[in-house]
């Protein structure tokens, strides 16, 4: 389709288990809600999800799953960490991706400073990314802490896309989800464009 990469959430299962996840929840096929936290690994995979989108029988994924994906057919992987990682685990998606893939086709975000700035004390010079709404106290704090940033449409403006791209930072927006936000973003030239719908945009032109 024209895509060059994908985003995705991790969350941890209740046996430690690192897995897809957008937000917390997993919707099944027979309308049972399972929150990631609270089920072990085999209790969420014990029946479909739901899959209004095709015809294909879906089950989670788990986080090394996605990467060997992503490898595979050559695509760049955003790791969004989803609330406030243990140590153990931060070390588990860093050993993951050293072990299958690149990190030059990588790159770890969250909404959670901490967890940045843990992995930046441990891994200088891990590709990081600050995740928010908009231009706000943290957003400043990334710049200074030499993180990307990953904006909200339309809650970005191009003085601040500018201000990472002045000190060698990498911008991105997320929730670019039409044609006309899609033109907004290219015309503030970020370096990426994260958009939650496959269909109908026209990311080849």
């Amino acid at each position: 389709m024209g895509f060059d990469g994908c985003e995705t959430d991790v969350n941890i299962s209740k046996d430690g288990v690192l897995m897809l996840v957008h937000g917390s929840e997993y919707y099944y096929e027979d309308g049972t809600v399972k929150n990631v936290n609270d089920y072990t690994y085999e209790e969420l995979m014990e029946k479909p999800l739901k899959n209004d989108f095709t015809d294909t029988v879906l089950y989670p994924c788990t986080f090394r799953r996605y990467i060997e994906i992503m490898r595979d057919y050559d695509l760049f992987a955003f790791i969004e960490l989803k609330g406030e990682y243990p140590d153990d685990k931060l070390q588990e998606i860093v050993d993951i991706v050293d072990e299958l893939y690149t990190w030059d086709m990588c790159s770890i975000q969250s909404m959670q400073m901490s967890n940045l700035i843990k992995l930046r004390e441990k891994y200088p010079d891990l590709p990081l990314m600050y995740c928010g709404g908009g231009y706000n106290a943290e957003t400043k704090e990334a710049l200074e802490r030499g993180f990307d940033c990953d904006m909200k449409v339309p809650d970005i403006f191009p003085e601040v896309i500018h201000a990472f791209q002045r000190k060698g930072l990498r911008a991105a927006v997320w929730t670019a989800d039409d044609n006309k936000m899609v033109s907004w973003a290219l015309s503030m030239g970020v370096d990426f464009i994260e958009s939650d719908y496959l269909w109908g945009l026209n990311v080849g032109g």
